[in-house]
């Protein structure tokens, strides 16, 4: 586990508040599969598609398509139906995400 993950939160940069309250894209990405092109146009209301993560995995944390961090999956502790992601560790500008 990477000092990032128990740190407290970093202040924002120097910026204008206008630039903080831009709003942009943040993906978390939950798995990814490959799968033949007849069965997916066999798919339906209530198909099921198994991803290959699982609680405690590792995630992507993408904002604008950009990799920023990796994060835990964690169901919340107050809504134990809902998931979220707990960040682990901060990708550095450049650096190719590990798996």
């Amino acid at each position: 586990m990477s000092d990032a993950a128990t740190a407290p939160p970093r202040a924002p940069r120097e910026m204008p508040d206008h630039v903080l309250r831009i709003r942009v894209d943040v993906d978390v990405v939950l798995g990814h599969l490959r799968m033949p092109l007849a069965e997916v146009v066999t798919l339906g209301q209530g198909a099921v598609i198994a991803l290959d993560r699982k609680l405690g995995d590792l995630v992507d944390v993408a904002v604008n398509g950009r990799v920023v961090a990796r994060g835990e999956v964690v169901a919340l502790e107050d809504e134990p139906d809902r998931l979220g992601v707990v960040i682990r560790e901060l990708v550095r500008p450049g650096a190719a995400a590990g798996r």
